[in-house]
């Protein structure tokens, strides 16, 4: 029973926070600026993080493009051309190179909708549920179908919650 209360308070938490502050997207889903950083050698991956820190302060994400460490996708919410300036500069600046603005691949991305995140996993989920409760319903037939495909739901459903509600106390 004390698990069962527990449970609800993450669930009616999360369900609160969720309201509250919204879904919280990554910059990665949401509408954002990438910039594809293609510097000449290989470079302490930190010594460029701290160059982009500089530049965008800390709203930004960084991925390495492929296996050379000089290269590198920017992910922020904007960047203006004195942001990209300033980029260029101190990246010139810092590893003695001549790059230009221009060879800085620069693309604005529109949010992507959360409906286009959950549609690919939609049919997956439902034929792996419904495989756990023919599963469930054959396996504990004694105890009554309707018993074991609502228990089941209920179980399931409440996982889920319970996750998504965790998920989103943490953001």
């Amino acid at each position: 029973m004390c698990i069962l209360v527990v449970a609800l308070i993450i669930i009616i938490t999360g369900i609160v926070v969720i309201f509250v502050k919204g879904i919280n997207y990554s910059l990665a889903y949401g509408e954002n600026t990438t910039i594809e950083l293609y510097l000449e050698n290989d470079f302490e991956r930190q010594d460029v993080i701290n160059i982009i820190t500089e530049v965008f302060g800390n709203n930004f994400e960084t991925r390495q493009i492929n296996e050379l460490k000089g290269d590198i996708l920017i992910i922020t919410k904007s960047a203006s051309d004195e942001q990209l300036d300033s980029l260029v500069s101190k990246t010139n600046e810092k590893f003695g190179l001549e790059l230009t603005k221009d060879d800085l691949i620069v693309t604005k991305n529109s949010k992507i909708s959360l409906m286009d995140l959950i549609n690919p996993y939609i049919s997956s989920t439902c034929i792996s549920a419904i495989i756990i409760l023919i599963y469930f319903t054959i396996r504990y037939k004694k105890l009554g179908v309707l018993k074991v495909i609502g228990y089941t739901l209920f179980m399931i459903i409440c996982t889920q919650l319970i996750y998504v509600s965790i998920q989103y106390l943490y953001l």
